[in-house]
């Protein structure tokens, strides 16, 4: 009969256990149930590094929480239960009396662990940090009282919008290659989303010459006789849309020549002036033969004020109007020498004409304003890294101030000018391809200088050419331009 009764107690005191378990776990669900955080059919949220910490965290609350309140009370009701029912029988109060005691120091080494290890990262755990969470915004966590709360954000690689769903490689044919010369030519891409890998699957840039390489779009190497004759390739491209990259493939022709077979001037007509302003810095182009090329006036005279260098730049500031017609001759670096010879004409007006198409043409920039090629794709490769942190709206590479100044190249002469002459955001130097500077300003709750420690570490992964922070924006040129 005794024994009866002990085996009906236990099975209430399990089951109240049990019960209590349940309980326990149904009414704490929220802070740490599932145990595992994700992949499951309960939360079928992908995994990512940080639910390993998520995990642990699970366990131990479930251990704290979940299993050693109930477990810790049935032991000690069973102990309680085995002393009282003990009377003349000894090795029944010895027994709950083991169990209440072994429970007892059971729970004192669990919550004594706990405590020491609370108490030795609050001595050596500083006030507090500022985490960023994943929609972006920011928390104070105290570390001192705390340190069990530590949150683990992963940022995943948001999905990419390309800028068109196709890429296009440039140029659409390569220069020859002459024997005994260095050659380099670097292929450029438009469209989709930077920045752009040239993965070898797929291309066939092994037919190269020997001597040559292709290394992140640039063909380069040096031809010997061996190598006479023509080569037939293909180059291929991907960009960084995610989930799924856009690429594009291009057959080429190279050709090895034993010497260079012309040279033509590809420049078509020169600017025009005005008295008393600055002409544009203008280049002249050519194609073939041998680099470097000499230029030469052969035929006519430049305007009072104009010179024109070896190396084929015009510059100067004219005094007198009129019409000039040129004879320029270019010069190539082979021997013997080829040389071509082209006619221009070179107005210089009275006065200049403030609107944006007439100034675009007389400084060679284009019309209407845009972006260089290689300034998108800087864009593009910031965004894809800082989206977050960056204000989309208050994103500038033009003049905002004085559009015409997109024109004249930040040249004074249809009113003055937010930037210097020259400056990146007018194209640098020569200007014919567009602006080569963007200013980036950081977006709510980011500070202006959260934002330049960040963009700071993608110079070398964005190819930047030049950074610099201001009070309210960081500016930051591509590597055609390196300056403001």
């Amino acid at each position: 009969m005794h024994k009866s009764k002990i085996k009906i107690a236990k099975i209430v005191i399990l089951s109240i256990a049990l019960f209590l378990i349940a309980f326990n776990i149904a009414s704490a669900a929220p802070s740490w149930w599932p145990i595992v955080p994700c992949g499951t059919s309960v939360n079928p949220e992908p995994c990512n590094p940080c639910e390993i910490f998520h995990l642990g965290r699970n366990i131990i609350d479930f251990v704290l929480l979940g299993l050693m309140p109930p477990v810790a009370a049935g032991l000690f009701i069973w102990g309680g239960f085995l002393i009282l029912m003990g009377g003349p029988k000894p090795d029944l109060f010895a027994k709950g009396k083991q169990i209440f005691t072994t429970t007892f120091y059971g729970v004192l080494i669990i919550l004594g662990s706990w405590l020491i290890t609370n108490t030795i990262l609050m001595s050596v755990a500083q006030d507090s940090i500022e985490i960023t969470k994943a929609d972006g915004t920011t928390e104070t966590v105290n570390i001192v009282t705390d340190w069990n709360k530590f949150k683990c954000t992963y940022t995943g690689t948001a999905p990419t919008e390309p800028e068109s769903d196709t890429l296009t490689i440039s140029p659409d044919t390569l220069p020859d290659v002459v024997i005994n010369h260095y050659y380099s030519q670097r292929l450029s891409v438009s469209g989709g989303q930077g920045p752009y890998s040239w993965p070898i699957e797929g291309s066939t840039t092994e037919n190269l010459p020997s001597g040559f390489t292709f290394d992140e779009g640039e063909i380069r190497g040096t031809a010997t006789e061996n190598d006479l004759g023509p080569y037939e390739f293909t180059v291929k491209v991907e960009d960084s849309t995610t989930p799924t990259k856009l690429s594009a493939t291009k057959e080429y022709l190279l050709r090895v020549l034993s010497t260079a077979q012309s040279i033509t001037i590809t420049t078509t007509s020169l600017p025009d002036g005005a008295i008393n302003t600055a002409y544009p810095t203008f280049t002249l182009q050519a194609n073939g033969g041998i680099t470097p090329y000499s230029w030469v006036l052969q035929g006519g005279v430049l305007p009072v004020g104009l010179k024109m260098s070896n190396a084929g730049v015009i510059t100067g500031t004219p005094t007198a109007a009129g019409t000039a017609t040129l004879v320029i001759k270019v010069e190539d670096g082979s021997s013997p020498k080829l040389s071509a010879t082209k006619t221009f004409t070179l107005k210089i007006g009275t006065t200049t004409a403030c609107d944006g198409q007439s100034l675009a043409q007389k400084y060679g920039v284009p019309y209407p304003r845009k972006n260089a090629p290689e300034l998108d794709t800087l864009i593009s490769c910031v965004n894809s890294k800082l989206s977050r942190m960056i204000d989309q709206n208050q994103i500038y590479t033009y003049e905002r101030t004085n559009d015409l100044c997109n024109y004249t190249r930040g040249e004074r002469v249809c009113g003055s000018c937010a930037h210097k002459v020259r400056s990146c955001h007018y194209g640098g130097s020569n200007g014919a391809q567009g602006a080569l500077g963007v200013d980036f300003n950081a977006k709510a709750p980011y500070t202006e200088t959260q934002l330049n420690t960040e963009l700071q570490k993608l110079e070398t992964t964005c190819n930047f050419g030049y950074i610099e922070f201001g009070t309210d924006h960081t500016h930051i040129s591509s590597q055609g331009c390196s300056g403001n």
